[in-house]
């Protein structure tokens, strides 16, 4: 290959990197959670206040995934109820039991919002035992944490389900539920 060739071929190469590099300059990435990430591009979804410390960890999950509560008076209503067992300082395992209600609000604010579908969920954790009360009690505190966070997981996996049943079929009488040990309730309309 003679100098006049080499250059020639490196020219060429030179030219496909750089046409390579503004093709992939032109790509954009949008992160997941960010602001204008899918996990926040079509759901209208207000929710409730939390009633106690475990709550607001599995409401703060649920906004950061969905985005935070809406004021849209046609948004989708979610209450989340958390029941917790074994949060004391003698008991080795943690249980927390969410019941997730979705509903519609009245759009003129004057009555109760209507539910359409109601799921419970169940998470636990275990924590270590130990003589001290304190460090027992911080450790069943810290347990039931971690099983707030799971419960969260499972009721954004429930809710965003029961969103892709809404948006497909307008209602929920329908909604496809996994076949497991958690009960959902589909509430039928009020004629």
């Amino acid at each position: 290959m003679s100098l006049p060739d080499r250059i020639i071929a490196s020219l060429r190469l030179g030219l496909v990197l750089a046409i390579g590099l503004i093709v992939l300059a032109a790509c954009s990435f949008t992160p997941l959670y960010g602001g204008g990430g899918p996990a926040r591009q079509n759901y209208n979804l207000a929710f409730a206040e939390p009633a106690s410390r475990l709550e607001q960890i599995v409401y703060q999950d649920l906004r950061a995934y969905f985005g935070d509560s809406s004021t849209d008076p046609n948004a989708t209503f979610v209450t989340v109820k958390v029941r917790a067992a074994g949060i004391d300082a003698v008991a080795r395992d943690v249980t927390l039991d969410g019941t997730m209600t979705i509903s519609k609000l009245d759009p003129a604010g004057l009555g109760d919002p209507m539910p359409l579908y109601r799921a419970t969920r169940t998470a636990g954790a275990t924590k270590g035992r130990t003589g001290q009360t304190l460090a027992a009690q911080q450790a069943a505190n810290d347990a039931a944490e971690r099983a707030a966070h799971d419960l969260a997981q499972a009721l954004r996996l429930t809710l965003q389900s029961a969103l892709v049943v809404m948006d497909r079929n307008g209602t929920l009488n329908q909604p496809y539920v996994n076949p497991d040990t958690t009960s959902v309730t589909v509430i039928e309309p009020q004629q």
